[in-house]
Formats: C-alpha cells, structure tokens, sequence
C-alpha cells in the first residue's frame, strides 16, 4: 500500500506540475497576443489620428486666415467706434432742455461737449 501512495504522490505532483506548467503557458501566449493587438490597434488609431489630422488642417488653415482679414478690417471700426461713443459730436445750434425734475441718485456729473469734456464759455446750467 505504501508503494501505491508514493507513486500516486508523486504522479499527482507531476499532473500538477503540468498542468500548472500549461496554465502560466497558455495564459502568457493570450497576454501576449493581446499585448500584439492592443499594439497595432493604437499603432493604427494614432496613423489614423494623423491623416485626419493632416486632411482637416489645410480647411482650418484656410478659414483661420480668412477670419483673420475680417477680424483685421473690422478691428479699425471698433477701435473708432469708441473714440466716437465717447466724444458724440453734438451741434453747437442744438438746444437740449429738461422739463419736469430727476431723480438724482448719486452724484451728478456734467460732462461739456469740447473734447476734454468742459463746458463752452455761453452755456448755461440750470434756469
């Protein structure tokens, strides 16, 4: 009986040893091929990611220096724009009166129409 469980023993260690053997074999050829065919996908996905890369720059350039004329041409209209905001040109025949009174909620500035924002010499404030 004692030579049975010897050899048993040692027929179970080597099935074990074989099949242990096989399992780390063959769980490393499906890493590796995984490995392979992750590689070559992302090996494909960034050329892909290139030539889209490569065919929408040519548009985007194209429309990034048109907006640029346009944004050039109307830079000027808006850079005046201000300037003609804040200096209004108002005729010196035009007679501006208030009827009733207004609410003054805070301090109360008159601003002239010369340039500087002072008033002429003939203009009167008030009644």
């Amino acid at each position: 009986m004692r030579g049975n469980i010897v050899t048993a023993a040692a027929v179970f260690g080597a099935a074990l040893l074989l099949s242990t053997v096989l399992l780390l074999a063959g769980m490393w050829i499906l890493v590796n091929r995984a490995t392979t065919r992750l590689t070559s996908t992302i090996e494909d996905h960034g050329r892909a990611v290139e030539r889209a890369g490569d065919r929408a720059g040519a548009p985007i350039n194209v429309a990034l220096k048109d907006m640029t004329a346009g944004l050039d041409r109307d830079a000027g209209a808006i850079e005046h724009a201000g300037d003609k905001i804040s200096h209004p040109t108002i005729p010196s025949d035009l007679s501006i009166k208030m009827q009733g009174g207004v609410a003054v909620q805070q301090p109360l500035i008159i601003r002239g129409t010369d340039r500087d924002g002072t008033l002429p010499v003939a203009t009167k404030v008030g009644k």
